[in-house]
């Protein structure tokens, strides 16, 4: 949890920054989303931050379930 708190960190930076409203949602609009390598750098990011996230996520469920290599069948049944 002490750890968790850190994270409140970002949202004192950010809301000190005093960011302009309306600037950030002018840049937000001018995205580049036709671009193909725009679009392969959000996905890399995403990939860069979600997919670790989910190996861990889904290895404590195997864990919580108690589940083996020569057993895996029991996780198909009901999901965390």
């Amino acid at each position: 949890m002490v750890f968790g708190l850190f994270e409140l960190a970002f949202i004192i930076v950010a809301w000190r920054a005093a960011p302009h409203a309306p600037e950030m949602l002018r840049q937000l609009s001018q995205a580049p989303l036709g671009d193909p390598k725009y679009l392969y750098l959000v996905a890399a990011n995403l990939g860069a931050v979600i997919m670790p996230w989910m190996i861990f996520y889904q290895q404590s469920a195997v864990l919580d379930k108690k589940l083996d290599i020569q057993r895996p069948q029991g996780g198909a049944h009901r999901t965390p």
